[in-house]
């Protein structure tokens, strides 16, 4: 696990630049939008918890667009490796659990911000989280990565466990989720 943790430091550690661009510009939007009357200003734990929310979305973006490669390099992957994996036509190595772990901890931010962040049901966060797997997903031919179905179902696991991580806090924290919620 510690080989994970330091391998995804040292990832995020070449995208800080572009993480941090992109979070500055996700906040500048949305102090135009506040000033301009189309959001709301929420109270202190909104606003940490919505500069998280952009930190979080802009290093996703980073993680899975950068670098951008030449369009030809990128592919469309239907075979499962899950599948692979449960009927045993395919043997997996540490680092392919590794990636699969990491899909579904990728999303889990989604899942547990947008609920606390913003009034949705949770049938909202689950669509929410299908929909930006499947950007992300079906755009990552045209960055030069690949498009991969595992990735759509661990991701999309990764934040519906978000959302029941938020559920949880909710309830065990009923105050603090309140107060992380947005006024409109």
């Amino acid at each position: 696990m510690s080989e994970f943790i330091g391998t995804a430091l040292e990832y995020l550690a070449g995208r800080i630049l572009p993480i941090l661009l992109g979070t500055a510009a996700f906040w500048l939007v949305r102090r135009l939008l506040i000033r301009r009357g189309v959001l709301a200003e929420g109270g202190r734990p909104h606003e940490i918890g919505t500069l998280v929310f952009a930190l979080y979305v802009s290093a996703v973006l980073s993680l899975t667009y950068l670098p951008l490669l030449p369009m030809s390099e990128g592919g469309f992957t239907l075979d499962s490796t899950i599948w692979g994996i449960l009927t045993g036509t395919y043997t997996a190595g540490s680092w392919v659990y590794t990636m699969l772990a990491a899909n579904v901890v990728m999303f889990l931010p989604l899942g547990f911000l947008t609920n606390l962040l913003w009034r949705q049901r949770p049938w909202q966060t689950l669509a929410l989280c299908l929909a930006a797997t499947l950007c992300v997903e079906l755009l990552q031919p045209l960055a030069g990565r690949s498009f991969d179905i595992d990735d759509i179902l661990l991701n999309f696991l990764g934040g519906a466990l978000g959302l029941l991580a938020a559920m949880g806090f909710g309830k065990l924290r009923p105050r603090a989720a309140e107060a992380l919620k947005s006024k409109a």
